[in-house]
């Protein structure tokens, strides 16, 4: 039996707006690492992580290259997730990759958070752009709170936020997990990125 293909396939829309993103996202990461050099040098001494995280502001910092978006599409194209969270969405790009997936698989949903306003609307306003706000389901919030509800098992979760808080989000989400009364659930064959 012939081993199932699967082929890297974006709309003209979403592809139109990843690239946009992609431009982006290398010219304000550039800036926002010279603000935080700049910062750490007159401090003399490291920035902290949260401080990091604020002179970023609400550029779309660190945000995941081409090659690392198409494998998490291939990821979710061959997982054939139902449910997919993502810790971080910044302005959209790794959401617009995982939606798309979701979209070309013809089922699931995909949870995902931003504790930024003005980077929460910059994903919504992308994902539309984009032919995607459908599938997704963007929360502005704390993801260690608005993650709090999942109507059904998680099968793939990326974790693509503040990376100092990951510990904080897992230790929060595996209460959730344990808990009889939640109903966030994590699925047997659950994967995390």
């Amino acid at each position: 039996m012939p081993e199932p293909t699967v082929t890297f396939v974006l709309s003209n829309d979403a592809r139109g707006v990843l690239s946009e993103l992609h431009a982006y996202a290398e010219i304000e990461d550039a800036l926002a690492r010279e603000r935080v050099r700049g910062e750490s040098t007159a401090l003399g001494a490291p920035v902290s992580a949260s401080d990091k995280y604020e002179l970023y502001g609400d550029a779309p910092p660190l945000a995941i290259s081409p090659s690392e978006g198409e494998v998490l599409y291939f990821l979710v194209r061959l997982l054939r997730p139902q449910c997919v969270v993502e810790f971080g969405s910044s302005h959209g790009i790794s959401t617009i990759y995982l939606a798309a997936a979701l979209d070309h698989n013809g089922a699931g949903r995909l949870v995902t958070t931003e504790i930024r306003a003005a980077k929460a609307e910059a994903a919504r306003k992308n994902l539309t752009r984009a032919g995607l706000i459908d599938a997704v389901d963007l929360r502005l919030g704390d993801a260690r709170e608005s993650l709090a509800e999942i109507e059904r098992p998680v099968d793939l979760a990326f974790l693509d936020g503040r990376n100092d808080l990951y510990l904080d989000v897992l230790q929060g989400l595996s209460r959730a997990f344990l808990s009889e009364q939640s109903s966030w659930r994590i699925s047997a064959r659950t994967i995390l990125i």
